[in-house]
């Protein structure tokens, strides 16, 4: 009778011990989930910044090319601003929702003797190869991260 009494409670302790692992197991799964979830929307956020970021540079385009984008020097960096209901290019830094920080990039565009786009050749004068890149703190690692979309402007307009 004695060894019974003594291997129901050893039983008990086993069990308990399972369901305690168990319990931490879940909760540490869970935890990973969502750090990996709250990092997963920074990076889909930087992806439409990023898209947004280029289709301003086409609305500055579109308002005139000669006023807005062949006056920029080439490689300089830009922030695009939201004011009066337009986009504005501007040398000041601003952050998008506290986090984001997003800059524009126009530099020279060159042709290669088949008149495609190419790393060097005939400078392009109605041309930019625009580069966005949107940069934030990631919380978990402590590091700042970064996306980058390139694509080029044409003068379509002759403004």
């Amino acid at each position: 009778m004695i060894n019974k009494k003594g291997s129901g409670l050893l039983e008990i302790v086993i069990v308990v011990s399972l369901v305690a692992l168990v319990v931490a197991a879940s909760t540490s799964a869970a935890q990973l989930y969502l750090t990996y979830s709250m990092r997963n929307i920074n990076n889909v956020k930087a992806g439409y910044l990023l898209e947004e970021g280029i289709e301003a540079s086409k609305v500055i385009r579109d308002r005139s090319w000669i006023t807005n984008i062949q006056p920029l020097p080439i490689g300089s960096t830009r922030y695009i601003l939201f004011q009066g209901g337009t986009w504005t290019p501007t040398t000041t830094p601003s952050l998008v929702d506290s986090k984001f920080v997003r800059t524009v990039q126009f530099n020279a565009a060159y042709r290669n003797p088949s008149a495609d786009f190419a790393s060097t050749g005939t400078l392009d004068p109605d041309a930019k190869l625009v580069t966005v890149t949107v940069s934030w703190p990631d919380p978990v690692t402590k590091v700042t991260t970064t996306k980058t979309l390139s694509t080029y402007l044409i003068n379509l307009f002759d403004n």
